[in-house]
């Protein structure tokens, strides 16, 4: 959902006052595609299973860049390996085809033997035009001073994506933006029958705008104060709806709360990867 959810908040006006959704910029090397291709034929066992790098280019948390030269390598390797691994050369392309959307690709030239592995030389020049780290298994591109990203930041990015969606959905619903289940609207509508009796059909867009003012004041602590207090301010039967609706849309403060810590400590993780790589 990330990818949908992310543009939602670039381009909704008040969805933009919240912190942009992290990208990180990598130059993907063969070495890594080829072995992602070769695991999603092989070796997966659920036909929705993907590797982290496949759902972070999905999820839009990496941009994807890589050399024209790519494009020559994988018309080599994908037939070789399947000759080499007896598997069908048409699915190993067509999941070559599902990755190679993600990817910007960019001429910076072919193989160049002025370098120690002329192969790797597209990926170094890449990296000095553009300025994005390499991912790869490569031994040379460090050799030849390239800076690469290993796959643990990598593995901290896909935990950043699968925690900020849902930190971010939470937060699209307090400005409007998320659908609610029928019991939470029937709880509601019960809620309001009990403060206002003259009050006989209730339409759910008044509702859902009700949904998204409640969860909007809870997940900032000023508001929810307030909220609170005016709920125990009430009596009868409309406090006590107005308690099991605190406790309803708490569970969904604690997820977004949960969810924002997790997202950030994988965050903070992949940018000292990141920064490491750097050095």
């Amino acid at each position: 959902m990330l990818g949908d959810v992310r543009q939602l908040f670039e381009s909704v006006p008040m969805l933009k006052m919240f912190e942009a959704i992290a990208q990180v910029a990598l130059i993907i090397d063969g070495n890594i595609l080829i072995g992602d291709i070769l695991w999603m034929s092989k070796k997966k066992k659920q036909q929705h299973a993907r590797t982290e790098l496949f759902e972070l280019l999905k999820a839009g948390t990496i941009r994807a860049f890589a050399p024209t030269f790519l494009l020559e390598e994988m018309d080599i390797n994908i037939p070789r390996e399947a000759r080499r691994k007896g598997l069908d050369i048409d699915s190993l392309s067509q999941i070559w085809l599902e990755y190679k959307v993600f990817i910007s690709f960019i001429d910076v030239g072919g193989a160049d033997t002025n370098y120690r592995d002329p192969k790797d030389a597209p990926y170094i020049k890449l990296q000095k035009e553009i300025g994005a780290l390499i991912y790869s298994r490569d031994k040379h591109i460090r050799q030849m001073n390239g800076l690469v990203v290993d796959a643990a930041v990598v593995a901290s990015l896909r935990i950043y994506s699968r925690q900020v969606v849902i930190e971010y959905v939470l937060k699209a619903g307090g400005t409007g933006c998320l659908c609610v289940s029928y019991g939470l609207l029937k709880l509601m509508s019960k809620f309001i029958h009990a403060m206002f009796v003259e009050a006989k059909r209730i339409p759910k867009k008044f509702l859902m705008t009700a949904f998204v003012i409640l969860l909007g004041m809870l997940l900032y602590p000023p508001s929810r104060r307030y909220l609170i207090n005016s709920i125990n301010s009430l009596g009868g039967r409309a406090k006590s709806l107005g308690v099991e609706l605190l406790k309803q849309f708490g569970d969904l403060v604690i997820e977004h709360e949960i969810a924002k810590t997790n997202a950030s400590a994988a965050l903070v993780s992949a940018n000292n990867g990141i920064d490491a790589a750097l050095k």
